[in-house]
């Protein structure tokens, strides 16, 4: 418990819905808000992956690695990478850091090829996902871009049509329901002893908190939200033994 204690960080919930300035980062985090990848970004990072995976995927550029036959090109890997490097440099580390740039890469990488099994997979699991499903996270994005209007524009300004976004999104929905069938996370739970011990080693640490009952259901859902995670890491470990995946970084 230790471990992953240092890594939780209390943060508002009202700032998780907030749109980040850049448009792709933008329109990234509208969609891992919602439920469809609310699993997925959990995966090794995961969401980093699956962004550049859905808009460039089979782009040109060198390969850098094959998953069961299907490649991943140099430039989705750049786009992962630059994705990472603005998350990290958010998280103070140093960018001129030559071992943290390539931490960076193989990081990058691995969120790809675990996007790809997971899409993979999902793709031969027989799991259908009807129409109203789409609707309703397409709605979710309309609803937090402020109107339809808005919205167009940020896809158009992505060079990326309606289409496309909503068979990415149907595709998130697919992988979703993927992982649901064969990782029970609903049967995770959190012990109140579980979140006081957080609070406490975060209060030790030397981090200003507000008073326990104030954060106590913000880490409730980070402790829980870190123990899924761990389930559905062991699962894309079990895909990634069961593949064969060549990488040439």
């Amino acid at each position: 418990m230790e471990n992953e204690n240092q890594n939780v960080k209390v943060e508002k919930v009202e700032e998780e819905n907030k749109p980040n300035d850049t448009h792709s980062n933008s329109l990234m985090n509208c969609l891992r808000d919602k439920k469809v990848l609310a699993l997925i970004t959990v995966v090794i990072v995961v969401a980093l992956g699956w962004f550049i995976y859905s808009t460039i995927a089979n782009s040109d550029g060198a390969s850098v690695a094959v998953v069961n036959g299907e490649e991943i090109g140099s430039k989705e890997l750049d786009e992962a990478m630059d994705q990472m490097a603005s998350v990290a440099a958010t998280q103070g580390a140093d960018l001129n850091d030559e071992a943290v740039l390539d931490l960076i890469k193989s990081q990058s990488l691995d969120a790809l090829i675990n996007t790809r099994l997971l899409v993979q997979g999902a793709g031969t699991s027989g799991i259908e996902v009807n129409e109203e499903e789409v609707n309703t996270d397409w709605q979710l994005l309309i609803d937090q871009y402020g109107g339809e209007e808005n919205l167009l524009a940020e896809i158009e300004s992505l060079g990326l049509k309606v289409p496309e976004l909503r068979a990415n999104i149907e595709e998130q929905i697919l992988v979703d329901k993927y992982i649901r069938s064969q990782v029970d996370i609903e049967a995770v739970t959190v012990e109140a002893s579980e979140i006081q011990d957080v609070y406490d080693e975060l209060v030790g640490l030397g981090q200003e908190l507000p008073p326990f009952e104030e954060v106590q259901e913000a880490i409730e859902a980070q402790v829980l939200n870190q123990k899924q995670q761990q389930l559905i890491q062991q699962f894309v470990e079990g895909l990634r033994a069961e593949a064969t995946i060549e990488t040439y970084l």
